[in-house]
Formats: structure tokens, C-alpha cells, sequence
């Protein structure tokens, strides 16, 4: 709708936030006009047991792979310019990406197409617990960023780091209990095991010897 309508940008924030998200759309907004970005991702502290696809997956491959010092590849929080938009729908969407990996599409997208990437400085993100979605999430999440690893060109991107003056806060709140992350444990693992013997060969062939 962004490319038909003809807007220069676009703000995306997760649907399921609790967070003081007033100064987030200024902050967005100025890394995208006034430093020139056309990826805004979000930089904002997070409690070490949370962020747990972000943490133990996502942003090792994406800085690994993807040659891009990125901390939250899928925060769910996102600044496009009309240039990023044009980079996510010039291809068709894997499966996954319909779902909940949608947010490493944009990601991986945008840094293959030779944009400007930056990332704003926000406070903490509080929202409700994904626990309960880890299990559908990674598979998701893990299944479209093995396609963009067997299907793009990664291109090195230094990130812009834009700051509002916001000071990042860590903070636990809306955390799961350890009976609940022994739990969450034990069925990506599972998954993980399920996603080795299905995507295996993707993974050999994308990863650099």
C-alpha cells in the first residue's frame, strides 16, 4: 500500500506494546528524514532471557552472514523509506515470512540491497511474553532466514547510530518464570533438531567454509 499510495516512509511498531511509544515515532521519523536512512531499526536494552530468537540466532547469523553489526534484526519496531519498501516486495515472500518472519525479511532485504541503514536509540520495549510463540516463531523465523541466506547477496553496511538522548534501561519485567524457560528450552531444541534435519543442506551450502 506504501508504494501504491506513493509515501516517502513508512513507521511499523508491534501491535502488542505496553511501552511509552510517543517519543518512538519522533525518533523513527528523524533518523529517516534528517539522517537520510531507509532502515531504521530499533536499539533499545534487553533483559538476558529475553529476546531469546534474537539473541541465540538471529542477530549472531545477521553479523556473521550479512557482514552487519545489527542488535535486533527482528525487534517488530521498523523505519522504511520508499527505497526499503521497493527492496521487501521485489520478490516473492518464503512462507514464513507471512508470519512471524516477517520482521528478518525486512532485515535481511534491506541489507542486501544497498541502503542506509540505521539503528535508534530507544528506551526499553515492553510488551507481552512471546514465550508461548517460541516454538511457532522459530520455525518461522529460522525457515525464512535460511532463504535469504541461500538467496541473497550480502552486502557489508555500516549502521548509522542515530540517538534521540533516550538512555536505555534494563528491565525484567513481562518475563517467564524458569519453569516456563526450562520448558521453552527443551521444545526449540526439539524444533531446532526438526529444522537441522529439514533445512540442513541449505544451511551447509550458505554458510562460508
Amino acid at each position: 500500500h506504501m508504494v501504491e499510495v506513493g509515501a516517502e516512509y513508512l513507521i511499523c511498531l508491534d501491535t502488542d506494546l505496553s511501552s511509552d511509544v510517543r517519543d518512538w515515532i519522533g525518533a523513527f521519523a528523524g533518523a529517516l528524514r534528517e539522517g537520510g536512512a531507509d532502515f531504521v531499526a530499533p536499539g533499545y536494552a534487553r533483559h538476558r532471557t529475553d529476546g531469546t530468537l534474537t539473541n541465540l540466532i538471529c542477530y549472531p547469523v545477521v553479523r556473521a552472514f550479512f557482514h552487519t553489526d545489527l542488535r535486533q534484526p527482528i525487534g517488530g519496531e521498523f523505519g522504511l523509506s520508499k527505497y526499503a519498501a521497493v527492496a521487501i516486495l521485489n520478490a516473492p515472500w518464503p512462507e514464513g515470512a507471512i508470519g512471524y518472519g516477517v520482521d528478518i525479511l525486512f532485515t535481511t532485504r534491506c541489507l542486501c540491497a544497498r541502503l542506509r541503514i540505521a539503528e535508534v536509540a530507544l528506551p526499553p520495549k515492553l510488551h507481552k511474553p512471546s514465550a508461548p510463540q517460541l516454538v511457532e516463531m522459530s520455525a518461522q523465523v529460522i525457515t525464512t532466514l535460511l532463504d535469504a541466506c541461500s538467496t541473497l547477496a550480502p552486502q557489508p553496511r555500516d549502521v548509522l547510530r542515530w540517538s534521540d538522548g533516550a538512555t536505555p534501561v534494563v528491565l525484567a519485567e513481562s518475563l517467564p518464570d524458569a519453569a516456563t524457560i526450562s520448558d521453552i528450552t527443551t521444545m526449540l531444541r526439539a524444533s531446532a533438531r526438526q529444522l537441522h534435519y529439514e533445512h540442513g543442506d541449505t544451511l551447509r551450502e550458505s554458510t562460508p567454509a
